[in-house]
C-alpha cells in the first residue's frame, strides 16, 4: 500500500467502480448485506438505538433512474449474467425498506431486527455469511470499489487495490482480522486498468492506508 498524505488525493476510477459493480452482481449475495455492515457499525459505535436505514443513501445514491435514486448491485435470485441489472435501482424510500419490522419479516434478516427495532447477536458474522452470503465470502475490494466511490484517499505515490481494502475495513471498522477472513476475499483481479486516478473535486476523505488492522 502507499503512504500517507493529506495533500494527495486520489479517487476511484470509473473501470474500477464498474469492476465492482460486475463482480458484486455476479454472486448471490441478499440485499440488505449493505445493512448488514451499516447495523454492524453502528453497533460497534454503541449507536444501534439510533440506526436509520437514511443513513445508508450517501453510500447507495447514485443519479440515472427517474424515480429510483438508489444502485445496489446485490441480488440474491435470479439470472447474474447480464452485467447491469433494473433490478440493481431502488426507490427512495429506504427507511421502509429496511426498517426493523421489515427486515424482521425478511427470514435471511431476520436476525437483525426483533421486530420493533434493530439488533446485532453476538454470533452476527457466523449468520451473515451463512444467512446473507449463502456460505461464500464476498469481495471487500469489489465492495470498496464500489461504496468508497465517492471517497478521496490521501496517499502518497500510486495507490493500490491494497488501498481500496483497506479503506473499505476502516470505513466498516473491521478490525478484527479474523472476522474479516470469515466473510471477504481480497483476491485482485489480472486487470490492466487503472484502479486510481488523481481527484478534481473535492469528494469525502479517507487514509484508507490507516484501516485498523490491515
Amino acid at each position: 500500500m502507499a503512504q500517507p498524505d493529506p495533500t494527495s488525493t486520489w479517487v476511484l476510477s470509473l473501470p474500477a467502480i464498474r469492476w465492482g459493480i460486475d463482480t458484486l452482481g455476479a454472486q448471490a449475495v441478499h440485499p440488505t448485506f449493505a445493512m448488514f455492515l451499516y447495523l454492524r457499525l453502528q453497533s460497534k459505535n454503541g449507536s444501534l438505538a439510533q440506526a436509520t436505514a437514511e443513513d445508508l443513501k450517501p453510500l447507495l445514491a447514485l443519479p440515472g433512474a427517474p424515480g429510483k435514486p438508489h444502485y445496489l448491485p446485490l441480488i440474491d435470485r435470479g439470472d447474474h449474467s447480464n452485467g447491469l441489472l433494473p433490478t440493481f435501482w431502488r426507490a427512495g424510500n429506504l427507511a421502509g425498506m429496511w426498517s426493523p419490522r421489515s427486515l424482521f419479516r425478511q427470514v435471511p434478516a431476520r436476525f437483525m431486527s426483533d421486530n420493533s427495532g434493530y439488533v446485532m447477536p453476538a454470533d452476527y458474522a457466523d449468520q451473515a455469511f451463512s444467512k446473507l452470503l449463502f456460505n461464500e465470502r464476498i469481495s471487500a475490494l469489489a465492495l470498496g470499489a464500489y461504496l468508497l466511490r465517492n471517497y478521496g484517499f490521501q496517499i502518497a505515490g500510486t495507490p493500490d487495490p491494497a488501498d481500496i481494502v483497506a479503506g473499505f475495513r476502516d470505513r466498516f471498522a473491521f478490525d478484527n482480522p479474523k472476522e474479516f477472513d470469515q466473510l471477504f476475499t481480497t483476491a485482485v483481479p489480472g486487470v490492466t486498468f487503472p484502479w486510481f486516478e488523481p481527484s478534481t473535486g473535492a469528494p469525502t476523505p479517507i487514509t484508507a492506508w490507516a484501516a485498523p488492522g490491515a
